[in-house]
């Protein structure tokens, strides 16, 4: 099941960024997706590894393909000059996976994850792009933009 998601969220980013002519907004509905798609999830994970089975081990390759695929799609959106160059795959990363943690349930006021993504793609913006248009603003995790 959670091989099956990464090897979905790898065939994904590599669609983006085949078939989307704006790098820019093959990255952010690239971030959308899996953001969207992997908080929710992330009790499976936990009560994978909570019984002892380490997911890790056989996850590893995986993680590895669906970070290359995301390491594309930041670089091609710098040389489109639609992203900052200050940050790498490492930083995007960890970027995406705190956004995931914060969208999670949990205990309190639940974080909106479009308003979350929408904060994390403006961030990914240089400075001179983070107009408060609708064209900057952050893509929405529709149907389309899922691959449903």
């Amino acid at each position: 099941m959670v091989h099956d998601r990464f090897r979905r969220l790898t065939q994904v980013a590599r669609a983006l960024s085949a078939d989307c002519p704006d790098p820019a907004e093959a990255l952010f509905r690239f971030i959308a997706r899996l953001i969207t798609e992997a908080a929710p999830k992330r009790d499976l994970i936990d009560a994978l590894d909570s019984a002892g089975i380490d997911i890790t081990e056989g996850l590893a390759g995986l993680v590895g393909e669906l970070r290359a695929e995301t390491g594309h799609l930041l670089t091609s959106a710098q040389r489109a000059g639609a992203v900052r160059r200050d940050i790498d795959v490492a930083d995007l990363m960890a970027l995406l996976s705190g956004t995931i943690q914060a969208t999670q349930r949990r205990p309190g006021p639940a974080i909106e994850p479009r308003r979350a993504i929408a904060v994390l793609c403006d961030g990914l913006r240089p400075p001179a792009r983070r107009a408060s248009s609708p064209r900057a603003a952050a893509p929405r995790a529709s149907a389309e933009s899922m691959g449903h």
